[in-house]
């Protein structure tokens, strides 16, 4: 689909020579080393000579592509002709708080702009930070500048630009600037760092209201710091049931604790059952248990929660659910509900019940997310899996040869004799079943197929 779009060459299925992939590359390499006008004058060209061509169809592309460019161009602010690749690196901090600020120079434009936050710095002095930052960023694939701008040389320094030299095969400047537009640069970058370190203490006290508005109106014995939220996500019949656990730490979402859950116990549609055995499978080991636990459901849902969590393991964790539904003082909205299926009076803008559905929306998404890609995978499978005599090694060749499901339908049936050392008669019967019409979405489900 992103093939047909445009928005991908599609090398996996065969839709792009090695050639033309290798020069897409490279204008992506020049794109990202921010020597877009060299780039535009060599589209230009292509484009002119595409036309010439009547490849009209492709000299729209291009046309395309360079007025992307030129967009991008733009929004990008001449720094100095002078200056040529530069990455400036600043700090700024407030208490345990720290910002760092990532200004990125190409070739005399500013590129790039990449405000860092990091916590729990209050024993650890702005060299150590830009020793770790500078370790950590350049060992990843970037782009090394031909200097970096600090505002403070960390003790390691000699020890970097050897590390660096031998990355980049050459000699990379480090130093503090002492005027000139390169100290400007530092002034901006400590700027930026200033603005950024000032929204992040404001979201940190929003974060802590809410957390402090959840503690008041649910009763609990401290701010619940680590919340894990559940959602089941079904196809109909209940097929490929999946479920997620998004958590947030301190009021902000942490990607790294999420889990995913794939049903095993649990037969067609009971989402009550498939509750129990992901919330049975997360609380087995016992351990990082949350101050809070979110379920994305009504009572029912609740209340089988409130049995796996308290009696089945014996855990004292307090339990909301959010169940969309018509409350009489919030209609049409959401509702959240307590032990006894009590319901949780909010105000209108509070940052408590933002933050509860900020975290159940979390885990929503997880959870379709999850599932689209099982989906997406069983698609591929699925349409393999009818034919009969294509067993695993011969769809495991297929999809080696031809890429993708569609990249079998398009080839000839020499070609899928050669990928297969099969006869005439076998290519014919795999492409025969893969041309046939195509039927919505089925699964199957005991004995019998549903949409």
């Amino acid at each position: 689909l992103n093939y047909q779009m445009g928005l991908c060459l599609a090398p996996c299925a065969g839709k792009i020579d090695k050639d033309e992939y290798n020069k897409g590359i490279e204008e992506a390499v020049l794109f990202l080393k921010g020597k877009n006008r060299r780039l535009i004058a060599d589209l230009k060209r292509e484009m002119q000579e595409a036309a010439k061509k009547s490849l009209f169809e492709k000299a729209a592309v291009i046309r395309d592509q360079i007025l992307s460019i030129e967009t991008v161009l733009e929004k990008q602010s001449i720094v100095s002709m002078s200056v040529e690749d530069l990455d400036i690196v600043v700090v700024e901090r407030s208490g345990g708080l720290a910002a760092l600020d990532l200004l990125i120079v190409r070739r005399g434009e500013l590129v790039g702009n990449s405000p860092i936050m990091v916590k729990d710095m209050q024993d650890v002095s702005d060299r150590e930070i830009l020793y770790a930052f500078l370790t950590q960023h350049y060992s990843k694939e970037v782009l090394v500048p031909n200097e970096i701008l600090l505002e403070s040389l960390p003790e390691e320094i000699e020890e970097i630009q050897l590390w660096l030299k031998e990355m980049s095969g050459r000699n990379i400047s480090i130093a503090i600037p002492k005027r000139g537009i390169k100290r400007e640069l530092i002034g901006r970058a400590k700027e930026n760092a200033r603005v950024a370190l000032k929204l992040e203490i404001e979201a940190n006290r929003g974060r802590g209201n809410a957390l402090e508005e959840l503690q008041t109106l649910l009763n609990l014995g401290s701010t619940p710091q680590r919340i894990e939220a559940f959602d089941i996500s079904t196809i109909g019949g209940g097929h490929e049931a999946v479920a997620s656990m998004a958590v947030f730490i301190s009021g902000r979402k942490d990607s790294g604790e999420y889990r995913r859950f794939r049903i095993h116990s649990v037969e067609g549609v009971d989402d009550y059952g498939m509750m129990r055995e992901v919330l049975g499978r997360r609380f087995k080991g016992g351990e990082n248990i949350p101050d809070l636990l979110v379920i994305d459901g009504g009572v029912g849902q609740l209340h089988i929660a409130e049995a796996v969590v308290h009696k089945q393991f014996g855990l004292n964790i307090p339990i909301v659910s959010i169940a969309k539904g018509e409350d009489r003082n919030n209609p049409k909205t959401d509702i959240v509900y307590t032990s006894g299926g009590e319901i949780v009076r909010f105000s209108p803008d509070s940052p408590a019940k933002k933050l509860l559905q900020a975290v159940r929306d979390e885990a929503h998404r997880f959870a379709i997310d999850y599932h689209r890609k099982l989906r997406e995978k069983g698609a591929v499978v699925s349409a393999l899996d009818e034919i009969e005599g294509v067993g695993k090694i011969r769809k495991k060749k297929l999809l080696a040869s031809f890429g993708s499901v569609e990249g079998i339908r398009k080839a000839e049936a020499a070609e899928i004799m050669s990928a297969l050392s099969v006869g005439t008669a076998t290519a014919e019967k795999i492409l025969s079943a893969l041309q046939a019409p195509k039927l919505p979405y089925l699964v199957k489900e005991g004995q019998g197929w549903f949409g």
